[in-house]
């Protein structure tokens, strides 16, 4: 069982967090201050001159708790493109930017569907819009919130951010909201929690409702959501169940 629950699925506060990468050091530095001076107080970022402490930082250190990454596509050693791909591979909703000082390459992006590309040196305005294109994707995310009632009565009422749950269990007269590598207990119904989610939730056993943007893909075990957790389908609700989330993902 992963650890009770943390801040991944709460609504505490709207820092951006941003993750950039790139082994000029010089740009690196000044795309940090450039994020800093345009978003002063709503934005954490942290610069990596290489791929690997960037992917360290996200996945050992954050647990992919990041809204975006600015990486640059030419890196020593390295294919930015393919760090990307890495990255996404565990952590498909953060936020891909590329930065470059060659277009010769840019046409490669698309097999990231980054939000943003970015020309060197850097021109605020670019900058800008991008960083606020990002504020607006995550604001809209931010949004979709469902407040439940804690286990925990001296806790009161928790709103959770919806695109953060992994998936919901329930167990006999809880649920369990499970979260990346954390999870909250509440007392309700999962037959009222799933009249309130949007057609991004599929209940997928009596037990079960598993958030379909978490999900890698449907084995003879069941759904295999990222971060490597198995979620069973029942029998009867088996073909329904695999053709939402098979045409979910072909769009992907």
């Amino acid at each position: 069982m992963p650890a009770k629950e943390k801040s991944i699925g709460m609504v505490w506060d709207s820092m951006v967090r941003i993750a950039i990468c790139d082994d000029d050091e010089k740009s690196l530095n000044d795309l940090q201050c450039r994020i800093n001076k345009i978003l002063p107080n709503r934005v954490t970022v942290t610069a990596h001159n290489n791929p690997f402490s960037l992917v360290t930082y996200i996945c050992d250190e954050m647990k992919g708790r990041i809204d975006a990454v600015y990486i640059s596509i030419r890196l020593k050693g390295h294919n930015g493109i393919r760090v990307a791909q890495s990255i996404l591979k565990e952590f498909p909703d953060i936020k891909i930017i590329f930065v470059s000082d060659d277009i010769e390459n840019a046409r490669d992006i698309f097999k990231v569907n980054p939000i943003y590309f970015i020309t060197k040196p850097y021109n605020d305005d670019y900058l800008r819009d991008s960083l606020y294109k990002l504020v607006s994707m995550i604001d809209e995310e931010e949004v979709d919130l469902l407040t439940l009632g804690c286990a925990d009565s001296r806790k009161g009422l928790t709103t959770i951010m919806t695109r953060n749950i992994y998936y919901i269990e329930s167990q006999k007269r809880v649920i369990n909201v499970h979260y990346f590598d954390s999870y909250g207990t509440y007392y309700s119904k999962l037959d009222d929690i799933e009249g309130r989610l949007r057609s991004n939730f599929v209940r997928t056993h009596q037990s079960y409702i598993v958030n379909i943007d978490k999900v890698k893909k449907i084995t003879k075990e069941g759904v295999l959501l990222y971060g490597g957790k198995t979620i069973p389908i029942s029998r009867s609700r088996y073909k329904a169940v695999t053709e939402i989330i098979n045409r979910h993902l072909s769009y992907i």
